[in-house]
């Protein structure tokens, strides 16, 4: 019987990468309150037509491209650090994990993990509305996604509550608030 998994039943966590494309040995993985999430991988193929119409004459293997749409709510505690990669040291890359799991996380069975290496934040918007919290909504973009069916070994996992309401945050143009 195929299982589906509930959004109570997907986490996304990241970890700054040292080295290009290689997720940290032992990595401390920070987790996103997220409220929605899009995993995607667009295979890229190059379709060859032949001279003079429209036909396709064959298919040729592209680039990958796997991308990543998250909307979050901004929590008070660490995770605004992800936000602040879309205009940090525009060298810095990320290793990205989105799992899906049954049973409680800390001893999770069945787990579908895809791991995006080399990921990149290609726009970034913030949203708030009066009485609401403030939103952020990320769209990455990597060069590789790892699929497997277990956490990264020795790596820690830490989630982060709370959000910033629309009363505590304020916006600031050309120094006046």
């Amino acid at each position: 019987m195929v299982e589906t998994y509930g959004v109570d039943q997907e986490r996304i966590y990241y970890i700054l990468e040292s080295v290009k494309g290689t997720t940290p040995n032992n990595p401390a993985m920070l987790g996103v309150p997220h409220e929605s999430l899009d995993p995607g991988m667009d295979v890229g193929n190059i379709a060859l037509r032949a001279g003079g119409n429209f036909d396709v004459v064959a298919l040729k293997k592209g680039t990958r491209n796997p991308t990543l749409k998250v909307t979050y709510p901004l929590p008070s505690a660490a995770p605004i650090e992800l936000l602040q990669h879309a205009k940090r040291d525009i060298d810095s890359t990320l290793s990205v994990q989105v799992l899906y799991h049954k049973g409680v996380f800390a001893t999770a069975t069945d787990i579908i993990s895809l791991l995006y290496t080399y990921m990149r934040i290609s726009k970034a918007s913030v949203s708030c509305e009066i009485d609401d919290v403030v939103r952020a909504t990320l769209e990455m973009v990597g060069q590789q996604m790892a699929t497997g069916t277990a956490k990264i070994a020795g790596a820690t996992y830490t989630d982060h509550a709370g959000a910033v309401a629309f009363n505590e945050s304020s916006v600031t143009i050309a120094g006046a608030a």
